[in-house]
């Protein structure tokens, strides 16, 4: 079971918990990676990433399905830009320049609240550093 988040980002965050609980899936989008250092790709998106963070190891950490409405949520928004869901997991507070660190990408197929599984992914693991100098083809 996926703890609630015991923080907050902004003063609209605390203040939309309290005022509209239940009429919104809030989603903060993580980030959308460019091609900024070409040109010619006319700096469009290549993927919608989604980061979680957490105490599990990347190897055994997989979606929590409390996490539904938002996962539904952007998984439309990247169906909609026609650009590929990507939810990268690493290890709260352990630093991704020791040697050992290691994230988990999954590569997110398919959400749907009437399906088992709900999500679909493929998931791979690997070093930090491997995963710096693989970027960003190995998102796609």
């Amino acid at each position: 079971m996926k703890d609630v988040n015991v923080s907050t980002a902004n003063e609209f965050h605390d203040w939309q918990r309290v005022n509209l609980p239940h009429k919104f899936v809030i989603q903060d989008i993580d980030t959308w990676p460019l091609m900024v250092s070409d040109p010619t790709e006319n700096y469009d998106p290549i993927c919608l990433i989604e980061l979680k963070r957490s105490s599990f190891e990347p190897e055994n950490w997989t979606p929590f399905k409390d996490d539904l409405p938002n996962y539904m949520a952007i998984h439309k928004l990247a169906q909609r830009a026609g650009i590929p869901l990507v939810i990268i997991y690493f290890v709260k507070g352990k630093s991704l320049s020791e040697a050992d660190a290691k994230i988990a990408i999954f590569k997110v197929t398919n959400v749907d609240n009437t399906q088992l599984p709900w999500i679909t992914y493929t998931k791979n693991v690997v070093r930090a550093e491997d995963f710096k100098n693989a970027f960003p083809q190995i998102l796609l």
